[in-house]
C-alpha cells in the first residue's frame, strides 16, 4: 500500500515542478489510456479465467451491476464537480 501512495506523490512532485519534458508530457494521455486498456484486459482475463465467479454470475450479477453503476456514477459527479470547480481558476 505504501507502494502506491509513495509513488503517486513522487508523480505528483514531477508533475507540480515540471521535471518531465514536454515530449513526453505529450505522451501521457496515451500511455495512461493504453495502460487503462491493458488493466481492463487482464481484468476480463482473470474473471472469464475464474470458474467461481462464472458459476455464481447469476447470484452476484446484480450486486455487481449496482456497484459498477453506482462507482460510475460517483466518478462521473466527481468529475463535474472537478472540473467545474478547477474551470473558474482558469
Amino acid at each position: 500500500m505504501w507502494m502506491f501512495i509513495i509513488s503517486l506523490i513522487i508523480g505528483i512532485c514531477i508533475g507540480y515542478f515540471n521535471l518531465l519534458p514536454n515530449q513526453i508530457t505529450d505522451l501521457a494521455h496515451y500511455l495512461i489510456l493504453g495502460g487503462l486498456f491493458v488493466l481492463l484486459f487482464i481484468m476480463g482475463f482473470e474473471i472469464g479465467n475464474n470458474d467461481k465467479i462464472l458459476n455464481n454470475l447469476n447470484q452476484i450479477g446484480l450486486e455487481a451491476i449496482l456497484l459498477a453503476g453506482g462507482s460510475i456514477a460517483g466518478s462521473l459527479i466527481m468529475i463535474y464537480v472537478f472540473h467545474s470547480y478547477l474551470g473558474e481558476e482558469k
